[in-house]
Protein backbone atom coordinates (compact mmCIF):
# COMPACT_ATOMS: atom_id res chain seq x y z
CA UNK A 1 0.00 0.00 0.00
CA UNK A 2 2.75 2.30 0.95
CA UNK A 3 4.94 1.59 -2.56
CA UNK A 4 1.49 2.45 -4.41
CA UNK A 5 1.12 5.37 -2.56
CA UNK A 6 4.45 6.40 -3.08
CA UNK A 7 4.33 5.50 -7.15
CA UNK A 8 1.28 7.72 -7.60
CA UNK A 9 2.73 10.82 -6.01
CA UNK A 10 5.85 10.72 -7.91
CA UNK A 11 3.08 10.23 -11.22
CA UNK A 12 1.58 13.30 -9.89
CA UNK A 13 5.04 15.41 -9.20
CA UNK A 14 6.54 14.23 -12.50
CA UNK A 15 3.15 14.92 -14.03
CA UNK A 16 3.32 18.89 -12.34
CA UNK A 17 6.76 19.29 -13.72
CA UNK A 18 6.50 18.46 -17.29
CA UNK A 19 3.84 20.85 -19.37
CA UNK A 20 1.41 19.75 -21.95
CA UNK A 21 1.40 23.30 -23.47
CA UNK A 22 -2.18 23.80 -22.91
CA UNK A 23 -1.60 27.11 -22.30
CA UNK A 24 0.54 28.15 -25.49
CA UNK A 25 -1.30 29.83 -27.87
CA UNK A 26 -0.80 29.73 -31.71
CA UNK A 27 1.37 32.92 -32.62
CA UNK A 28 3.50 32.07 -29.41
CA UNK A 29 7.47 32.74 -29.64
CA UNK A 30 9.60 30.01 -29.87
CA UNK A 31 11.56 30.95 -26.81
CA UNK A 32 8.30 30.76 -24.87
CA UNK A 33 7.51 27.56 -26.54
CA UNK A 34 10.69 26.03 -25.27
CA UNK A 35 10.66 28.06 -21.35
CA UNK A 36 6.95 26.25 -21.02
CA UNK A 37 7.60 22.78 -22.50
CA UNK A 38 11.25 22.29 -21.60
CA UNK A 39 14.31 20.77 -22.91
CA UNK A 40 13.69 20.15 -26.80
CA UNK A 41 14.27 16.29 -27.42
CA UNK A 42 14.66 16.44 -30.82
CA UNK A 43 14.28 19.46 -34.06
CA UNK A 44 13.18 18.41 -37.34
CA UNK A 45 13.20 20.55 -40.13
CA UNK A 46 10.54 20.21 -42.99
CA UNK A 47 10.58 20.93 -46.94
CA UNK A 48 8.06 23.41 -45.78
CA UNK A 49 10.80 25.00 -43.47
CA UNK A 50 8.43 24.94 -40.45
CA UNK A 51 10.65 23.24 -37.40
CA UNK A 52 8.96 20.43 -35.44
CA UNK A 53 10.14 20.29 -31.60
CA UNK A 54 9.52 17.39 -29.94
CA UNK A 55 9.35 17.12 -26.85
CA UNK A 56 9.80 13.67 -25.04
CA UNK A 57 8.51 12.53 -21.54
CA UNK A 58 9.93 8.78 -22.33
CA UNK A 59 11.56 6.43 -21.04
CA UNK A 60 9.96 7.48 -17.67
CA UNK A 61 6.84 8.95 -18.86
CA UNK A 62 4.06 8.03 -21.99
CA UNK A 63 3.83 11.52 -24.07
CA UNK A 64 5.76 12.97 -26.79
CA UNK A 65 4.62 16.29 -27.48
CA UNK A 66 5.14 18.72 -31.12
CA UNK A 67 5.05 21.84 -31.82
CA UNK A 68 5.41 23.59 -35.16
CA UNK A 69 7.21 26.86 -34.95
CA UNK A 70 7.11 28.30 -38.45
CA UNK A 71 10.23 30.05 -40.45
CA UNK A 72 8.76 33.32 -38.74
CA UNK A 73 9.66 31.31 -35.17
CA UNK A 74 6.04 31.54 -33.75
CA UNK A 75 3.64 28.67 -32.47
CA UNK A 76 1.78 27.41 -35.90
CA UNK A 77 -1.20 25.86 -34.08
CA UNK A 78 -1.53 24.28 -30.54
CA UNK A 79 1.29 22.14 -28.85
CA UNK A 80 0.05 18.24 -29.62
CA UNK A 81 0.27 14.80 -28.14
CA UNK A 82 1.74 12.79 -30.95
CA UNK A 83 0.95 9.02 -28.93
CA UNK A 84 -2.61 8.58 -29.24
CA UNK A 85 -4.53 6.26 -30.76
CA UNK A 86 -5.17 7.74 -34.06
CA UNK A 87 -1.58 8.41 -34.85
CA UNK A 88 -1.05 4.36 -34.06
CA UNK A 89 -3.70 3.44 -35.91
CA UNK A 90 -2.38 5.16 -39.06
CA UNK A 91 1.08 3.95 -38.87
CA UNK A 92 1.46 1.27 -41.68
CA UNK A 93 3.91 -1.47 -43.05
CA UNK A 94 5.89 0.40 -46.03
CA UNK A 95 5.89 3.89 -44.52
CA UNK A 96 9.38 5.31 -44.37
CA UNK A 97 10.98 5.99 -41.05
CA UNK A 98 11.17 9.59 -41.73
CA UNK A 99 7.75 10.02 -42.28
CA UNK A 100 6.88 8.18 -38.62
CA UNK A 101 9.41 10.21 -36.87
CA UNK A 102 7.88 13.10 -37.68
CA UNK A 103 4.75 11.87 -36.83
CA UNK A 104 5.25 10.60 -33.46
CA UNK A 105 8.73 12.05 -32.46
CA UNK A 106 11.85 9.92 -31.18
CA UNK A 107 11.46 6.97 -30.17
CA UNK A 108 11.94 6.27 -25.94
CA UNK A 109 14.12 3.30 -26.69
CA UNK A 110 15.78 2.41 -30.17
CA UNK A 111 18.25 -0.38 -31.25
CA UNK A 112 19.65 -2.34 -33.83
CA UNK A 113 18.86 -6.44 -33.59
CA UNK A 114 18.65 -9.19 -35.60
CA UNK A 115 15.76 -11.20 -36.40
CA UNK A 116 14.66 -14.37 -38.39
CA UNK A 117 12.61 -13.96 -41.17
CA UNK A 118 12.09 -16.69 -42.75
CA UNK A 119 14.22 -18.50 -40.98
CA UNK A 120 17.00 -16.43 -42.34
CA UNK A 121 18.81 -13.64 -39.89
CA UNK A 122 17.96 -10.35 -40.83
CA UNK A 123 19.37 -6.81 -39.29
CA UNK A 124 16.46 -4.64 -37.86
CA UNK A 125 16.05 -1.34 -36.14
CA UNK A 126 13.80 -1.45 -33.62
CA UNK A 127 12.00 1.35 -32.28
CA UNK A 128 10.00 1.83 -28.77
CA UNK A 129 7.36 3.86 -27.91
CA UNK A 130 5.25 3.65 -24.39
CA UNK A 131 2.06 5.36 -24.48
CA UNK A 132 -1.40 5.38 -22.64
CA UNK A 133 -5.17 5.04 -24.21
CA UNK A 134 -7.66 5.96 -21.66
CA UNK A 135 -6.77 3.29 -18.93
CA UNK A 136 -4.66 1.01 -20.59
CA UNK A 137 -0.32 1.38 -20.74
CA UNK A 138 0.72 0.08 -24.24
CA UNK A 139 3.71 -0.42 -25.69
CA UNK A 140 4.36 -0.13 -29.68
CA UNK A 141 7.20 -1.49 -31.23
CA UNK A 142 8.02 -0.24 -34.72
CA UNK A 143 10.94 -2.85 -36.98
CA UNK A 144 12.43 -1.15 -40.08
CA UNK A 145 14.59 -2.56 -42.27
CA UNK A 146 17.95 -1.17 -42.62
CA UNK A 147 16.53 0.91 -45.58
CA UNK A 148 14.36 3.17 -43.38
CA UNK A 149 11.26 0.97 -44.56
CA UNK A 150 8.71 -0.13 -41.95
CA UNK A 151 8.48 -3.90 -42.08
CA UNK A 152 6.39 -4.45 -38.66
CA UNK A 153 4.33 -2.98 -36.43
CA UNK A 154 3.35 -4.49 -33.04
CA UNK A 155 1.10 -2.58 -30.39
CA UNK A 156 0.04 -4.21 -27.66
CA UNK A 157 -0.66 -4.07 -23.68
CA UNK A 158 2.39 -3.33 -21.53
CA UNK A 159 2.50 -6.04 -19.03
CA UNK A 160 6.07 -5.49 -17.73
CA UNK A 161 4.96 -2.02 -16.59
CA UNK A 162 1.06 -2.28 -15.67
CA UNK A 163 0.32 -4.15 -13.04
CA UNK A 164 -2.75 -3.97 -13.18
CA UNK A 165 -3.60 -5.98 -16.14
CA UNK A 166 -2.69 -9.94 -15.77
CA UNK A 167 -0.95 -12.08 -18.44
CA UNK A 168 -3.90 -13.88 -20.24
Amino acid sequence: MIRHLAVVLTIALLAGCASTGSKLEPGAARAEVEKTMGKVTESLTRANGDTLLFFSRQPDGRAIYKAAIGPDGKLRSEVEQTLTRRNIAGIKAGMQAKEIRELLGPPGKAGRQTVSIAFEPAERDVWEYLWTDVTEMRKLFLQFSTDGMLREKIDGLDYENDKSKSMP
